[in-house]
């Protein structure tokens, strides 16, 4: 049943649930602004500094100029090969000892990376301080480029020293050859032969040293030095309180909504449809109205329900006026609808028929000891109305008398039955103020009508309550005509 009521009702809006349940929402709001006031002051603050390193091709190095002009995989995997020896431990030991602390420390973090179709090397340093985050950029890129360098020049320098040390060896090979050729007991045609093996030797050997004198040993050149930080990587102070009231919002706005629809009332925002019955009128309720009996501001809306009344309960009519629970609300209503349909020259009676409420005598002013509705089921056969029937406003009044809750079993017997239905020969709408449905009272005074008005209480009462009780009216073969909405001022409210 529960499923059923809240299956066919219309899910509530933000703004409805904002209204109503606005103190939820400020709570989560600042519960988000707590938890980003404590993360504010306990997260560590990171700075991320970068320096961008343009590579030359060296010998001695993954990028040689054979790399740099083959294929782009052939230049790729040598760029990520050199990306690799700045973040190698020979470089990290170089530049400890340059900033004379251990880098990276704990909590610093070194990334290289290779920007696609460059011959770039990006190196990214993040520390604790702007500082730190500056010179551990900047050391890596020039750590890295002296390295380039100095294995560049070690390597020229090697080449060099093993082609001086051939050329000594050769010479001494050619002098040799060219005094074996001088001398008359050696055959001239091999000595010849010798002299120009080494002479060749020795010129392509001086080829090559003057090449590996040329060879660069250029490592490139910081193209970005690193900057130092103005902010820290993480979000600053404001933007997280900021990010933290939104998130706050967020969840507001859902325990909001998330409670409109479990708490399942009513709302003034339903003024068309109620669980399938049509809504005749919606009344505005302050403590005045209330204590007038349903006056001034409220007259339009009778005059809307008395529209809705009319065009559905074919006359004659006995016309219920119920609500759920224990509430006064229905004899007023009833009441003040008579009067209304009596304002229209309709033939009306009005009849007090909850034992435990006095609204209607209230709202006429009638006495409470006024003979009434008990006197006539007292009686062994059927009752005149006449006898206690009391003129107002251009209607018949029939009060609630002064025993009814101790005659309250006679509502249930023949005597009351024959009393409205004597009373539909003689009247256009019999307006019967019963006791709240789902009680026995209340469905005992409904069940002996034609039709039901059900009075609901914006605000207290929710559409299970309604769908439970439509289910039980069915059950007894009640006809429910349709609904009106009460809504009570919060000064009502507590004046009630």
């Amino acid at each position: 049943m529960e499923q059923e009521s809240r299956g066919s009702r219309r899910l509530p809006s933000v703004l409805a649930a904002l209204r109503h349940h606005w103190l939820a929402a400020v709570l989560c709001v600042m519960g988000a602004l707590l938890v980003g006031v404590a993360y504010a002051s306990t997260v560590e603050r990171t700075y991320t500094a970068s320096s961008t390193v343009l590579l030359n091709p060296l010998a001695a190095s993954p990028l040689t100029a054979e790399a740099a002009a083959g294929s782009g995989a052939q230049l790729t995997v040598a760029l990520e090969t050199e990306a690799q020896v700045v973040s190698s431990p020979t470089i990290a030991e170089a530049v400890s000892d340059r900033l004379d602390r251990l880098v990276p420390a704990d909590g610093e973090t070194l990334t290289v990376d290779v920007p696609t179709g460059t011959q770039m090397v990006q190196i990214t340093f993040t520390a604790d301080s702007p500082r730190a985050a500056q010179e551990g950029a900047q050391a890596f890129a020039e750590e890295f480029l002296d390295y380039r360098e100095t294995r560049a020049v070690e390597e020229r320098e090697a080449t060099l020293e093993s082609l001086d040390a051939q050329l000594e060896a050769n010479g001494q090979l050619l002098r040799d050859a060219l005094a074996d050729a001088a001398d008359e007991g050696q055959a001239s045609s091999f000595a010849s032969r010798q002299v120009g093996l080494y002479t060749e030797r020795l010129s392509t050997l001086n080829t090559r040293a003057s090449e590996a004198e040329a060879l660069a040993t250029d490592p490139g050149r910081v193209l970005n030095p690193a900057e130092r930080p103005v902010e820290p990587n993480e979000f600053s102070t404001p933007i997280i309180l900021l990010l933290a009231a939104l998130l706050g919002l967020l969840a507001g706005l859902a325990v909001a909504w998330y409670r409109e629809w479990r708490t399942d009332f009513v709302r003034a925002d339903e003024t068309t449809d109620i669980g399938g019955l049509p809504v005749f009128a919606g009344l505005q309720v302050g403590a005045a109205e209330r204590r007038r009996g349903y006056e001034a501001s409220t007259v339009e809306a009778f005059r809307r329900l008395r529209i809705g009344v009319v065009a559905n309960a074919t006359r004659p009519h006995v016309l219920a006026v119920g609500s759920l629970g224990l509430d006064e609300d229905a004899l007023r209503v009833a009441a003040a609808l008579a009067v209304r349909l009596a304002e229209a020259r309709y033939r009306v009676a009005v009849v007090a028929a909850d034992p435990g409420d006095r609204s209607l005598e209230e709202y006429f002013g009638i006495a409470d000891d006024a003979p009434g509705l008990s006197d006539l089921l007292a009686k062994a056969g059927p009752g005149d109305v006449a006898g206690v029937a009391i003129d107002r406003e251009g209607l018949t009044v029939v009060p609630a008398g002064p025993h009814l809750a101790e005659h309250r079993d006679f509502l249930a017997g023949q005597n009351f039955r024959r009393l409205l239905d004597d009373m539909k020969k003689d009247y256009d709408y019999v307006v019967v103020g019963a006791a709240g449905a789902g009680s026995a009272d209340g469905d005992t005074v409904i069940a002996t009508a034609d039709s039901l008005l059900l009075v609901v209480a914006q605000d207290r009462t929710t559409h299970q309550q309604i769908a439970g009780a439509l289910e039980s009216l069915d059950h007894l073969g009640v006809r429910t005509l349709g609904a009106v909405t009460v809504t009570r001022s919060r000064r009502s409210r507590q004046h009630s």
